[in-house]
């Protein structure tokens, strides 16, 4: 299975983005936003 099918079935299965999840936008291209998607990112799950 290539890279791109491989995301495809996890984006289908997680459901999304999990910035969509928490509630960031980044389409707007905020640095609030981006900043707080680089918080969420750096911590340990």
């Amino acid at each position: 299975m290539d890279d791109r099918r491989i995301l495809k079935k996890l984006i289908e299965s997680v459901g999304g983005r999990f910035s969509v999840a928490l509630g960031i936008d980044l389409s707007l291209q905020n640095p609030e936003e981006i900043f707080k998607w680089f918080l969420i990112s750096r911590q340990p799950f």
